[in-house]
């Protein structure tokens, strides 16, 4: 996993406490985070940041099946909203497998910083 979808999921998860939530059934954690970044973080985001975060995915970053994908990703018409949609879903993918990676996998898990105020 790259460096920059490393701390950009770093980001979010700390951001949102996601890894508090880690515990969650996979398919409700994943409906549930895509949703979250759809409507906030992602939202926000220029199409330019969309495709450099897809850019950015490397083979065996993302556990999907093609059926699962199709199953997920709809198409309303709108190009840049499924381009929202896709990137939100490929994020949330990325989230859960920093928060609970696969022993064969190259995913760094996730870390949450303790910050000390001092």
């Amino acid at each position: 996993m790259r460096k920059y979808i490393v701390n950009l999921t770093d980001h979010l998860i700390g951001k949102n406490h996601f890894d508090e939530l880690a515990s969650v059934d996979g398919e409700r954690f994943l409906d549930y985070v895509t949703k979250l970044l759809e409507v906030a973080e992602v939202r926000e985001m220029r199409p330019e940041t969309l495709g450099k975060i897809m850019c950015e995915f490397e083979l065996g970053d993302l556990q999907v099946s093609k059926q699962e994908m199709q199953r997920r990703i709809y198409f309303s018409g709108e190009g840049e909203d499924m381009l929202r949609h896709l990137v939100s879903f490929c994020l949330a993918l990325a989230i859960e497998a920093r928060l609970a990676p696969e022993p064969e996998a190259d995913i760094p898990p996730y870390r949450r910083r303790h910050h000390s105020i001092v």
